[in-house]
């Protein structure tokens, strides 16, 4: 039983999804279900009512984009603050505040009659689901999970496509019966009846989880020949290797953001209809849950520092194909290459953080890192907005994405080196 809230066990069981989900699924479905009820709050869910919104506000493309990205911003800075607390928390009252953020954000949205008030429920969707859903989910998969990190970040990480998968399809179709208040009126709902009693009830027995972390995590300290050290966020800021990784960490978020904000730009511009780009969703959630796989077991083979210089590379292709071809069969290769750097990315980062700084400030470290993320995604709405509103064509704007990506890569292959110098020197 300690075996199995641990995450530690033999190499049979280690390479063993199956098994390793059957001794730990209750905790491992808490961290699937926050990913995927962090959907709600995602970019891509949220712009498929663009349109709707912008005729109700009577605002542009840039405006919409300014305002998305200004919210965004106020809680990438919130997030900071906020993130932290789940180092000192225990786990089920934070997650409660969480769901509670989530079910009034839903509401204010759906319900807001000023711009002003748009926002507001913006802002609050953006923290609640798509920062601190994330955070808690992600950041509980590496704590409590050492030698199974990657394969517990890879099982969490798959309610990420779930959601892509499902919550477009359902948004358009509910739009379109019932208009764009009134769905968001039924987000809010699922928020209380569905969402809060889940979470709740995957945690029931978590305490006993937790001591016996707090117990491992003594005995790792008083037993290491070299004091194990708990990096506090100053120290993390002067490291150069933070530096070094926080491009590539921080792309995907600013590409796809972007991208799916205006989407339905995109679709007008490629003369694909909005359906056949929202089904094309269900593309990259297949090719998140491969990659999430497939990577978690190569992390706990080897480790995510290495695998980072790769992670990259299917977006960059699919950027390439997005931006010179106009098939309408380019959108689903688009959301599959995508799906595989975004499966890698949630994965690979997640134990990359670990793996650098230990897991006793986890919570900390990585709610500056999530609110990094969530400030580059603030970024690209608004920058492609007033693009958009110059009249620059939409492959001028995948091109400008292709090349930040490629930009990102680079500093990898410097942080690869650095690592395997400072891992010689250790030995």
């Amino acid at each position: 039983m300690h075996q199995a809230t641990t995450g530690r066990f033999d190499i049979v069981e280690g390479m063993n999804y199956y098994q390793f989900f059957k001794q730990n699924a209750q905790f491992l479905l808490f961290g699937l279900f926050f990913t995927f009820f962090s959907g709600f709050g995602q970019t891509f869910f949220i712009s498929l009512f663009s349109e709707e919104i912008r005729t109700t506000f009577a605002l542009s493309h840039g405006s919409f984009g300014l305002i998305y990205s200004l919210a965004t911003l106020s809680s990438a800075a919130t997030l900071i603050f906020v993130g932290r607390y789940l180092d000192r928390t225990q786990l089920i009252t934070y997650t409660v505040g969480v769901c509670i953020g989530f079910i009034i954000a839903s509401s204010l949205f759906a319900l807001s009659p000023t711009v002003l008030w748009l926002g507001v429920g913006i802002y609050g969707l953006r923290l609640s689901c798509q920062g601190l859903m994330t955070h808690t989910s992600m950041t509980s998969m590496a704590r409590y999970f050492d030698a199974q990190r990657g394969k517990a970040s890879s099982i969490a990480t798959m309610g990420f496509p779930l959601s892509e998968a499902i919550f477009p399809v359902l948004g358009v179709a509910a739009m379109h019966a019932v208009g764009w208040r009134n769905t968001w009126l039924v987000v809010s709902s699922l928020g209380l009846l569905v969402v809060l009693p889940t979470m709740i009830g995957l945690l029931r027995g978590h305490q006993q989880r937790h001591t016996s972390w707090l117990l491992d995590m003594k005995r790792a300290t008083s037993s290491a020949a070299v004091p194990l050290k708990s990096w506090r966020m100053k120290e993390v800021l002067k490291d150069v290797r933070f530096y070094l990784v926080a491009p590539a960490v921080l792309t995907p978020a600013f590409v796809n953001t972007g991208i799916f904000f205006h989407q339905v730009a995109l679709v007008e511009a490629k003369g694909w209809s909005l359906t056949w780009y929202a089904t094309s969703f269900t593309g990259y959630a297949a090719a998140t849950v491969v990659a999430a796989v497939i990577v978690g077991w190569l992390i706990d083979r080897w480790n995510a520092i290495q695998l980072l210089p790769f992670y990259l590379l299917p977006i960059g292709f699919g950027l390439i194909a997005l931006a010179f071809l106009d098939s309408p069969w380019v959108a689903l290769l688009y959301m599959v290459l995508a799906g595989f750097t975004g499966g890698s990315a949630s994965v690979l980062t997640n134990a990359m953080w670990a793996e650098l700084y230990g897991v006793a400030s986890l919570g900390t470290i990585r709610s500056v890192a999530s609110a990094m993320m969530v400030f580059s995604s603030a970024l690209s709405p608004v920058l492609l907005g007033i693009m958009l509103d110059l009249d620059f064509p939409m492959s001028i704007l995948i091109l400008l994405c292709l090349v930040i990506t490629v930009i990102a890569v680079v500093p990898l292959f410097f942080l690869v080196r650095l690592q395997q110098r400072e891992v010689m020197v250790a030995r």
